[in-house]
């Protein structure tokens, strides 16, 4: 009988080990599997208007000769750089700014006043949608251009929650950063100047890691 029991208990014990195994390994089957996407929790955090000087400290530091390879900081941090070295490019009303990482994604996230946009050619309906203070949600890559200089591939722009078709991204992207020009053959992006020394840049795990070069 205690036999019987202690064999019912192994196999509870391995049935939840599995359980939890298939859960925590989920992004691996799970659309695959169910056909929808793994919803994830995601953590916003507000963005300052400058960045911390905590943050640029550690940036700082990487130009120092044997000093270390890279500095992590978190997605409000970086989203605080892009925003403030675009020299006064993105529109001073927007507010409620906030970051995330989502997978190796960057998302900013802002209150931005979008009547101003209505003047954009080949915006079709999307132009109705153009009304008034609306939440804008950029979602993209922040990679190193050149060096010195930073971009912010956008691959994802939503008014409230719907998601802006590709081929205008850049015709809006122009208008809210005024140094942007649109075109439909390059992706579209935010450019922001960088540190020379800083050579990768890269999103995981809810942090974004800046890596020095090696030249």
């Amino acid at each position: 009988m205690l036999g019987g029991c202690f064999r019912r208990v192994g196999c509870l014990v391995v049935f939840v080990v599995a359980a939890l195994a298939a859960w925590m390994t989920r992004d691996m089957w799970w659309e695959r599997v169910t056909g929808r996407e793994v919803v994830t929790e995601v953590e916003w955090t507000p963005v300052t208007v400058e960045p911390a000087t905590d943050a640029r400290r550690r940036v700082t530091a990487l130009s120092q000769p044997g000093g270390a390879a890279y500095a992590t900081l978190t997605p409000s941090e970086v989203a605080a750089m892009i925003l403030a070295e675009s020299g006064g490019r993105v529109p001073a009303s927007i507010s409620n700014v906030e970051a995330a990482a989502i997978g190796d994604k960057l998302s900013i996230r802002g209150t931005v006043d979008l009547s101003d946009l209505r003047s954009v050619e080949g915006l079709g309906p999307v132009r109705e949608l153009l009304t008034g203070r609306q939440r804008v949600t950029l979602t993209g890559t922040p990679v190193v251009a050149a060096q010195g200089q930073g971009r912010f591939h956008v691959d994802d722009l939503k008014v409230g929650q719907l998601s802006i078709p590709r081929p205008l991204i850049s015709r809006i992207l122009a208008q809210i950063d005024r140094d942007n020009s649109p075109s439909g053959a390059e992706r579209p992006a935010v450019t922001f100047p960088l540190p020379r020394y800083i050579g990768d840049i890269r999103v995981s795990n809810g942090q974004v890691t800046l890596y020095k070069s090696a030249s």
